[in-house]
């Protein structure tokens, strides 16, 4: 369909790459290397038949990642897990902690060593902070936001073990804690 002279569109793409790939194969492998180059190859050969169309292009990402170093396991043998009332969530670089009531002194403690990879917060002290952004907080945010939230802020990560679990695999790669790398995204805009 045609567009009249003055009307205009709004059109959106979303790929799940070079995300998956990064998840799985590092932000630096040969795979995201070579996904990057197709698609630059790809967009280059779609930009050159889009020039004077009067069209403005924007690309950018969600987020993104970092490759991860070292995993904390959170199983029956790591401190933090005694204290916990269920597995931490939602992702291996936020996670929120959800503790026992009784245990919360042995929860601070056990933390300790870890605070170098990241920053715990207190409920209170994370819904409080900028770090939600100067938003109305969504009413069922309560339901996931623990008695302490911990952000990376090295190249870990927190995984759950659990007993008897099938397949431990660890993604290469995450995001969602607070790196520049995770936080400071391309945004690309081309007019035509």
């Amino acid at each position: 369909h045609l567009l009249s002279k003055n009307e205009r569109k709004l059109i959106v793409i979303y790929s799940p790459f070079p995300d998956a790939l990064e998840h799985r194969f590092g932000v630096f492998s040969a795979e995201v290397r070579e996904f990057m180059q197709k698609f630059n190859f790809a967009l280059e050969k779609f930009l050159s038949k889009t020039k004077e169309t009067n069209s403005s292009f924007i690309i950018s990402a969600d987020h993104g990642l970092i490759d991860v170093k070292k995993y904390h396991h959170l199983n029956t043998q790591n401190p933090i897990y005694r204290n916990l009332i269920l597995p931490v969530f939602p992702e291996p670089r936020f996670a929120s902690f959800f503790v026992k009531p009784h245990r919360i002194a042995e929860f601070e403690e056990s933390i300790k060593p870890l605070k170098d990879d990241f920053l715990f917060l207190k409920r209170e002290e994370f819904l409080h902070s900028a770090l939600l952004g100067n938003i109305k907080l969504h009413p069922r945010l309560d339901d996931f936001i623990g008695n302490y939230v911990g952000i990376a802020v090295s190249d870990s990560a927190f995984k759950n073990d659990f007993p008897n679990s099938a397949g431990n695999h660890e993604f290469k790669a995450h995001h969602s804690g607070l790196t520049a790398a995770e936080m400071l995204v391309p945004l690309i805009k081309i007019d035509f």
